[in-house]
């Protein structure tokens, strides 16, 4: 009995509906509730938090017009469509960023070394050898010319537009740092004349049959240029005595233009060359300030310009121009004063930039020579030493510069590019400037003896203007 009460007890508990009975003993019938539509997986994006109903479409249909109430639908459409027509530019920090790296990029693009087809501040010197040669061909006329000056003063870029200019079909350009052996010279340059040409193989021959295919009346005109010829000059001076006796010899059909940096190349290497034979010699001066910066203006465009600090562009030209006057330099220069604001993320190039990549390139100069019109300045301060005048006023040391460069046979730089190049001499403690006490007029003195000064000519026959 007493299990029969403990079974009721635990039925009404956990027994099924169907076993569970009524007070009248009567089993008890459950009712199975109905769902009103078919179970669905519920996700957390589709749950009312609220009340954890599932939001239909039309509920999230409402929700999105509610949040514009104010505002008709198709009004919201039409100014959606008319925003998305006018494209309009929002410039992020990210997005501005991006446009300084591109210009800056453009910039440096624009001040490589590549040779443009007009090159600032040498059209007298494009002019003179491009009539030299123009003169040469209409008389069929062999003669040579000696082309010299300091590197980056624009030599070789300018007689390769002169070649451009005239379009002569028969024209060689060898750069002579190439030639391994100068012996190899007559052999490169049949071929490059004559490709089809049958060349001997000892160079007694080649020599003879280059100096017969160059005289031969029948054949047109040659034009042979020999850009560093002073690495020619070291292997081998005979080569060069041959091809300028050649050049300049009767019923010769040859046009030589020699290069190279040396200004007394010709009387150092070639001492013995005839009279008739000496070449024509053009000397290309260094560049002056003004002329550096209007070539680096002309590469660049207006927008481009914006970006540079003109205060910066011109102290550049300056410094450059009173170290050696190489434009390629000033070039290399600006570059890095680009790459140094593109790590900064600078949004100009300012003076301060240039003024740090200045600094560090040509601040140590203690295995550099010093540039042409620095040696020219410290000869005259030498010769004005020997005077009895150790010290002296600019007009004086600009007197007697005009004499030593009339001397040297170089041409002169005007006073105020002078004036720059004292001052930078000054900062590289070669020069001293003294202010006498109760005068206005400073004067300047070389800041070593005589003998520590005369080792910084480089230049023989400038050395020669100190006897």
């Amino acid at each position: 009995m007493e299990k029969d009460v403990l079974g009721g007890v635990l039925a009404d508990i956990w027994g099924s509906p169907k076993k569970r009975k009524s007070p009248d003993g009567t089993p008890i019938k459950s009712k199975s509730p109905k769902l009103a539509s078919p179970r669905t997986p519920l996700s957390p994006s589709k749950i009312n938090i609220d009340n954890n109903r599932l939001v239909t479409e039309a509920q999230k249909r409402t929700v999105k017009r509610n949040l514009f109430d104010d505002v008709p639908v198709k009004k919201i459409t039409a100014l959606k469509i008319a925003a998305k027509n006018e494209k309009v530019k929002v410039i992020t920090p990210r997005k501005s960023k991006k446009s300084h790296c591109e210009i800056f990029g453009k910039i440096k693009a624009a001040l490589n070394l590549e040779c443009p087809d007009k090159i600032l501040g040498r059209e007298a010197e494009f002019e003179a050898i491009n009539g030299f040669i123009s003169g040469c061909l209409k008389k069929e006329e062999g003669k040579s010319m000696y082309v010299s000056g300091q590197p980056g003063t624009g030599k070789s870029a300018t007689i390769n537009n002169v070649i451009k200019e005239l379009g002569y079909e028969h024209t060689v350009f060898i750069n002579c740092m190439a030639v391994e052996k100068a012996d190899q010279i007559y052999t490169s340059l049949l071929e490059k004349f004559n490709s089809k040409i049958a060349i001997p193989k000892t160079l007694r021959w080649q020599k003879k049959k280059f100096h017969d295919f160059a005289t031969d009346p029948s054949k047109p005109m040659k034009l042979l240029v020999l850009d560093e010829m002073d690495q020619l000059s070291s292997k081998s001076e005979t080569v060069l005595y041959d091809l300028f006796d050649l050049a300049g010899s009767s019923g010769s059909r040859l046009i030589l233009i020699g290069i190279a940096n040396g200004l007394d190349l010709l009387d150092r290497v070639l001492p013995n060359l005839s009279r008739r034979n000496h070449p024509k010699q053009y000397n290309f001066v260094p560049y002056t300030a003004t002329q550096i910066s209007d070539l680096v203006k002309d590469r660049l465009t207006p927008e481009m310009l914006t970006k540079l600090e003109p205060t910066s562009i011109l102290m550049c030209a300056k410094r450059i121009s009173a170290l050696a006057g190489d434009a390629r330099k000033a070039l290399d220069v600006l570059r890095g004063a680009v790459e140094l604001a593109g790590r900064e993320q600078a949004s100009k190039i300012t003076i301060m930039h240039v003024n740090n990549v200045l600094n560090k390139t040509y601040t140590d100069r203690s295995t550099e020579d010093v540039p042409l019109q620095q040696q020219l300045i410290i000869i005259s301060l030498i010769l004005l030493a020997r005077e009895e005048k150790p010290q002296n006023t600019m007009a004086i040391l600009l007197k007697k510069y005009k004499t030593v460069s009339e001397k040297a046979k170089l041409p002169k730089v005007e006073d105020n590019e002078i004036k720059d190049i004292i001052d930078l001499m000054i900062q590289s403690a070669l020069v001293t400037k003294y202010q006498p006490a109760g005068r206005k007029l400073p004067k300047y003195s070389l800041s070593m003896d005589e003998e520590t000064a005369a080792r910084k000519i480089a230049k023989k026959s400038l050395i020669a203007l100190l006897s």
